[in-house]
């Protein structure tokens, strides 16, 4: 079923940092990652946490490749700026996830895409989303320039979309990353149980 719904209930994995000791090169590290972060999303997992149980270096390798992932792919030159740790992350297959437009379709009516607001005045903004036209949006807040948001589209002539709220959308959106020390983990699993 297309676009994908979140699951009845929240799914959550635990991932050991020190998976990635295994590999020895930093593209094996990040096509590791990148299976995980398919997998989660093929799942509908709600939540990655990544138990500090290995080097920080791995650790923030890991972070950083599942937050690259989330972003879709026509944002990331606009939000992510280049670093060593994403040497080989432009190879990765993108998620299949509805808020990435996979289908590279035009938008319509209720779709949820993420975007970046370009220009903002209090509530309103102009936000591109991946389209050749800005989306003009409509929030319950006050919103900024180079902000990522999630957005419904409301209006196609003229374009025009309203902010939505990641938790009370049903759209499958992505995961979430945690990290948590190996002491902390029981701590962990009642903070994101009684969310």
């Amino acid at each position: 079923m297309w676009p994908s719904r979140k699951g009845f209930y929240e799914l959550s994995i635990f991932l050991p940092v020190s998976n990635l000791s295994v590999y020895p090169t930093l593209r094996e590290k990040t096509e590791f990652v990148a299976r995980i972060a398919r997998a989660a999303a093929i799942f509908k997992v709600s939540n990655v946490i990544l138990v500090e149980d290995g080097s920080e270096e791995d650790l923030n390798l890991f972070i950083t490749i599942l937050n690259y992932l989330l972003v879709p792919p026509y944002l990331r030159r606009k939000l992510i700026p280049l670093t060593k740790e994403l040497s080989f992350a432009g190879a990765l297959p993108p998620l299949n996830i509805p808020t990435h437009n996979p289908s590279n379709k035009k938008p319509e009516i209720n779709d949820v895409r993420e975007g970046v607001v370009r220009t903002a005045f209090g509530r309103k903004g102009k936000v591109f989303f991946g389209y050749k036209r800005y989306c003009l949006m409509l929030s319950e807040r006050e919103i900024f320039p180079g902000e990522r948001v999630l957005l419904k589209i409301t209006s196609l002539d003229p374009l025009k979309c309203v902010e939505e709220e990641p938790s009370k959308t049903e759209i499958y959106i992505g995961y979430r990353v945690f990290h948590s020390g190996v002491n902390d983990l029981s701590q962990l699993g009642q903070q994101l149980y009684l969310r």
